[in-house]
């Protein structure tokens, strides 16, 4: 059987991407804030409790401050999923493609 990893590994870097280029503001923190979301262990209670996740790695406030001053191009985002570009919308992401030890984007 042919092996999709590498199509699902593919798929979740050009998202990454994608997404990495659409934020404009506190662009880094707002990234590890998602992949914080994609790659914690289960649905996100609280706010606070991303900052226990390894992915995100900076402090308490910069996360809130993530979360009032960051921005995204949303023209930018919906321009690429008008060109048919999909999300993964099940997959849950393994801290081995996109966590801590692995290739960062930009």
């Amino acid at each position: 059987m042919w092996d999709q990893r590498p199509v699902v590994r593919d798929r979740a870097w050009s998202f990454r991407e994608h997404l990495y280029g659409s934020f404009t503001r506190w662009v880094g923190a707002l990234f590890e804030l998602c992949d914080a979301v994609l790659c914690g262990v289960g649905p996100v209670s609280s706010i606070p409790s991303l900052n226990l996740e390894l992915e995100f790695a900076r402090s308490h406030g910069s996360l809130y401050k993530a979360l009032a001053k960051g921005w995204i191009n949303e023209d930018r985002l919906r321009r690429k999923n008008a060109l048919g570009w999909t999300t993964l919308r099940s997959a849950r992401l393994s801290r081995r493609t996109v966590g801590p030890g692995s290739s960062s984007v930009p």
